[in-house]
């Protein structure tokens, strides 16, 4: 069955109004900064990125690839890579937030382009995100793709989720809609303490990572969930206006084939907002 499919791997990281975004509250310095990355084909990261030496060193702990690549600044903020590898291709940070990344050689077969969504590495455990409730979105690589709602994990580590999945809605059971939930007390804390895994059925695991500040993040062999902690009101506040720079990934008209898998192509772009 053919279906529309555009996926917009959309996260806005950057406002004009710097004296009102809470993004850019943490100082610029020229030390060296850490994260932790998913890749929309289901990739892991580890990522430094170093100013003294404008490089930036990445471990793709999902496939085994790795490097250091020299970078240069844009004038509208964004970084140039070259990577000798032909991997890494262009970047946005907020330093000490997040970063984003395009890569042309992510996934099993080091052949396939994603969006690479980084968030600063630091300690964490289910405490970081027990009593809180998140919304999230979860971009496949199979299956229709997208899926948005929200999750609340309990003091006990019990997660609650309701979701809406467009595929859904085609076949038999023609229900988008989505009640479940699962233990997070089955997640292993990496020895580093910045995340944690979650083995799964087919001898991998997902990756489980995130901020204290309110950013809840897995990285699947099929994917990518990003969660931002709820707002306390769904009212526009006005200490978020101003002018936005982002990277978008997306598949457009994408068909599912043999194994559940999406064709098409991925593309990139950037976008002032």
């Amino acid at each position: 069955m053919k279906f529309r499919v555009s996926i917009f791997l959309l996260l806005v990281f950057f406002c004009s109004a710097c004296s009102k975004s809470s993004l850019t509250s943490n100082p610029v310095s020229s030390a060296a900064r850490s994260y932790n990355g998913t890749a929309s084909v289901g990739d892991f990261l580890s990522i430094t990125l170093d100013p003294s030496s404008s490089t930036l060193s990445y471990k793709n702990i999902s496939n085994g690839d790795s490097g250091t690549v020299p970078y240069t600044i844009n004038s509208d903020g964004t970084y140039t890579l070259n990577d000798p590898a032909g991997n890494l291709i262009a970047a946005y940070e907020v330093p000490n937030y997040a970063l984003l990344v395009q890569a042309a050689k992510s996934g099993p077969g080091h052949d396939a382009p994603a969006l690479i969504t980084a968030v600063q590495k630091g300690n964490i455990s289910l405490s970081t995100w027990a009593g809180k409730d998140f919304n999230y979105m979860q971009f496949r690589t199979a299956a229709g793709g997208l899926e948005t709602g929200s999750a609340t994990m309990d003091a006990q580590g019990g997660v609650t989720i309701s979701s809406y999945w467009p595929h859904g809605a085609q076949g038999q059971l023609a229900n988008p809609f989505n009640q479940g939930g699962f233990d997070a007390s089955l997640f292993q804390p990496d020895s580093s303490g910045s995340f944690m895994r979650l083995a799964d059925n087919n001898s991998t695991c997902d990756y489980i990572f995130g901020t204290p500040n309110g950013i809840f993040a897995v990285d699947t062999p099929n994917g990518a969930i990003l969660g931002l902690k709820k707002a306390t009101s769904k009212n526009f506040d006005p200490a978020a206006a101003g002018t936005y720079k982002a990277i978008f990934y997306g598949k457009n008209d994408a068909t599912t084939g043999q194994g559940n898998v999406e064709t098409e192509t991925p593309a990139w772009g950037k976008q002032h907002l």
